[in-house]
C-alpha cells in the first residue's frame, strides 16, 4: 500500500525498503514498541518487512497477506496494523465489516500518536468516507488545538463541514482562518456561498461590501456582487455591478463574459455579441480559454436555434488571431457539424489533420462526419492512413467495425471486433460461450464495459448474417462481462423471439432492460414482439402502441410492421392494414408487406 502525506511519504521505493531493513538490523528491537513477548514481535517484524519488500515490488496482494500475518502474531504492532488497515481500505474485495475494522485499527493508532499529523489526518479522512463524521471533526479539532498556527488544518476542517452541510461551522472555520491569514477574495467568496446556503442575505450583502472595501480597485468583488444579485433575482442592480467591474478593469475578459451573459439573459443579442467579441480580444485569455468561452456561447445559440451567422462572425475573431491553429479548425468543424453543415465540417477538420496528422481525435471526428453522410469507404481510408502516424485506439477501431457492418462486409467487421476482444484479453473465447467468469475476474471495470460492448457488436453481426448460434454465444458473453448491458438484453431477447426459443428467458431479459429505460422504442418493440410470439397478443398491444407513439418521423419499418401484426391478432384488421401500409412506405421493396397489404391478412413468411 502507498499513500501520500504532507510530511511523510509512504510510497516506498526499493531503496527505501533497503534503508528500512538496514535500520531494523542495526537497531534491533529498540526501534519498535515494547511488547510482552519479544519472540512474537520478532516474528511479526519479519513478516512486516517482507510485506514492505512485496509492496515495493508492486505485489500488493502478497504484501497485504504478510501484513495480516504480522498482526495475527502481534496485534499490538502499530506499524503492521497501519499497513494492513490501509491495504484493506484499498482492496476492492473488502466487505463493509473489513473496512470498519480497518478504520478502528487506524483510530487506535491515531489516538496512540496524537502528535502524528499524517496518521491523524489519514484516519479522519477514512472515518469521513465511512460516515463517521463526528470522528473526523474530533480529530481535526484536536489537531487544531495542538497546532493553532497550522491554518491548513482549518481549511481542511472547513471542507469536511461543507461536505456535511454544516455551513455555519464551515463559515466559522473561514472566519478563524482569516483572523490569522487575513482576508482574501477566495475565502470571502466561499463565506458568501455558505451564507447563501443558510438563507442569510443580510450577511451575504455585508460580506460583499466588506470585500469591496478591502480591495476597492479590483473588479472581482463587483463581479461576485453581480452574480449574487442575479441569483437573488435583484435584476435592477446586476448591470451596475458588472459595469463597475468593467470600469475598474476594462481589459478583463472575465468581466466581458459576465456582461455578455447578462445581455443574453435580458434578450439583447447585439450587446451580447459585442461583449463576446471584446472578450475574445482580451489578452488575459489564452487560446484554450477563448475556445471554451466561444464553445459555451455557441452551444447556447444552437440550443436557442439562434442564427448561425452570429456564431460565424465570432469565429472570424479566432480565425484572424490564430489562422494556423488546429484547435481553432477542430472547433470550427464541430460547430459546422452541430449546425448540420457536415461537408464543411469534413473539409475544415481535414485541414487540421494536415497540420497535426498524429492527432487521433481529429481523425475520429472526421470519420464520424463521413459516416453521417454515408461516405463509408472514406472512413476505412482514413483509418488506414492513420496507421502511418499512430497505433489506432479501440475507439477508432470500433468505429471502423461499425462502418464495415454498414458496408455489409461482415467478415471484416468480425475481424475488428475479435481483435478488440483479443487486445483486452487474448484468452477470452470468440466463438463459444464462456464456461465461467474466471477470464473476466482480473479485468478492471472499464475493460469489462468495453468487452461487453464488443461481444454485443459481434453478436449483432452474427445475428445479421444468420449465424444464430454464434450470435447467442456472443450475447451471452456480453452479459457475462457486464450483466446490466440493456442493449445486449434487447438484442439477445429479440434473437430468441425470432428463433422461437427460450421465450421465458427472452421476456425476463427485455423486461429488465425496459425497467431501466421505459421509453426506449426499441425495447418496447422487442417486449411487445416477445409477448406476440408467446401468443399473448392482448398484453403485447399497449407496448407496441407506445413504441409507435414514441417513434420519431424516421422510425423503422419494423416497428410499424409489428404494429400491424399485433393489431391483426387482436382482431383489429383495419388498423393492422393501416400499420402495414405505413411500414411499406418506409420499406417499399418488402415483398411480405406487399402481400399483407394486398390481401389484407397476415402471412408468417
Amino acid at each position: 500500500m502507498s499513500r501520500n502525506k504532507k510530511h511523510d511519504t509512504r510510497t516506498i521505493s526499493s531503496m527505501r525498503v533497503v534503508l528500512l531493513l538496514l535500520v531494523a538490523i542495526v537497531l534491533g528491537g529498540g526501534v519498535w514498541a515494547k511488547t510482552s513477548d519479544r519472540s512474537s514481535r520478532e516474528k511479526a517484524r519479519y513478516y512486516y518487512l517482507e510485506g514492505l519488500v512485496m509492496n515495493a515490488q508492486g505485489k500488493q496482494a502478497e504484501a497485504h497477506e504478510l501484513f495480516k500475518r504480522a498482526i495475527e502474531i502481534d496485534s499490538t504492532y502499530a506499524e503492521a496494523q497501519e499497513a494492513y488497515s490501509g491495504g484493506v481500505l484499498m482492496s476492492q474485495n473488502s466487505t463493509m465489516e473489513d473496512l470498519v475494522a480497518a478504520a478502528e485499527r487506524l483510530r487506535v493508532i491515531a489516538d496512540k500518536y496524537p502528535d502524528d499529523l499524517g496518521e491523524s489526518r489519514y484516519y479522519a479522512y477514512v472515518a469521513f468516507q465511512l460516515g463517521k463524521r463526528d470522528e473526523t471533526f474530533r480529530i481535526y479539532r484536536r489537531l487544531i488545538e495542538k497546532s493553532p498556527e497550522n491554518t491548513d488544518l482549518l481549511l481542511a476542517l472547513n471542507e469536511f463541514y461543507a461536505k456535511s452541510d454544516s455551513l455555519q461551522q464551515a463559515f466559522d472555520c473561514l472566519v478563524e482562518y482569516e483572523r490569522i491569514e487575513g482576508r482574501s477574495i477566495q475565502t470571502g467568496y466561499r463565506k458568501i456561498l455558505y451564507k447563501l446556503g443558510l438563507g442569510d442575505t443580510i450577511a451575504v450583502m455585508a460580506e460583499i461590501d466588506s470585500l469591496i472595501a478591502n480591495d476597492r480597485n479590483s473588479a472581482a468583488p463587483w463581479m461576485i456582487k453581480g452574480d449574487v444579485l442575479n441569483y437573488l433575482n435583484m435584476q435592477d442592480s446586476v448591470l451596475p455591478s458588472f459595469l463597475k467591474a468593467e470600469e475598474l478593469e476594462p481589459d478583463n475578459g472575465e468581466v466581458k463574459v459576465s456582461l455578455a451573459e447578462y445581455y443574453q439573459g435580458v434578450g439583447d443579442s447585439v450587446a451580447c455579441d459585442n461583449k463576446m467579441y471584446e472578450a475574445l480580444m482580451c489578452d488575459n485569455f489564452n487560446l484554450e480559454m477563448k475556445v471554451k468561452i466561444l464553445a459555451d456561447y455557441l452551444q447556447k445559440l444552437i440550443a436557442d436555434q439562434s442564427s448561425s451567422d452570429r456564431g460565424n462572425q465570432l469565429f472570424d475573431v479566432l480565425r484572424e488571431q490564430y489562422p494556423h491553429e488546429p484547435l481553432v479548425l477542430e472547433f470550427a468543424a464541430r460547430f459546422n457539424a452541430a449546425i448540420g453543415d457536415i461537408e464543411e465540417a469534413i473539409e475544415v477538420i481535414s485541414y487540421a489533420i494536415d497540420m497535426s496528422p498524429e492527432n487521433e481525435p481529429y481523425r475520429i471526428l472526421k470519420q464520424r462526419c463521413l459516416l453521417t453522410v454515408d461516405r463509408y469507404s472514406e472512413v476505412i481510408d482514413e483509418y488506414n492512413a492513420s496507421k502511418e502516424y499512430m497505433e489506432p485506439s479501440g475507439d477508432m477501431m470500433y468505429l471502423v467495425g461499425t462502418t464495415y457492418v454498414l458496408l455489409e462486409d461482415y467478415d471484416s467487421a468480425v475481424g475488428i471486433y475479435t481483435q478488440l476482444i483479443r487486445d483486452i484479453n487474448p484468452e477470452l473465447p470468440l466463438q463459444e460461450m464462456m464456461v465461467d467468469n474466471s477470464q473476466l475476474a482480473s479485468l478492471p471495470y472499464e475493460d469489462l464495459m468495453a468487452v461487453s460492448q464488443y461481444y454485443m457488436s459481434l453478436g449483432d453481426v452474427y445475428n445479421t448474417s444468420d449465424n444464430n448460434d454464434l450470435a447467442l454465444a456472443a450475447y451471452e458473453n456480453s452479459l457475462r462481462a457486464f450483466p446490466e448491458n440493456t442493449m445486449t438484453m434487447n438484442n439477445y431477447a429479440y434473437l430468441l423471439s425470432k428463433m422461437n426459443r427460450d421465450l421465458d428467458k427472452a421476456e425476463s431479459m427485455i423486461a429488465k432492460a425496459l425497467e431501466q429505460e421505459p421509453e426506449n422504442v426499441s425495447f418496447l418493440d422487442t417486449y411487445a414482439w416477445v409477448l406476440f410470439v408467446k401468443g399473448d397478443y392482448e398484453a403485447a398491444l399497449p407496448y407496441q402502441i407506445k413504441a409507435v407513439e414514441l417513434s420519431t418521423e424516421d422510425s423503422s419499418s419494423e416497428v410499424w410492421h409489428h404494429m400491424g401484426d399485433i393489431y391483426f391478432f387482436n382482431k383489429k384488421v383495419d388498423e393492422a392494414v393501416d400499420a402495414w401500409v405505413k411500414a411499406l412506405e418506409l420499406e417499399p421493396d418488402n415483398e411480405l408487406l406487399q402481400r399483407k397489404v394486398k390481401q389484407k391478412t397476415y402471412f408468417e413468411k
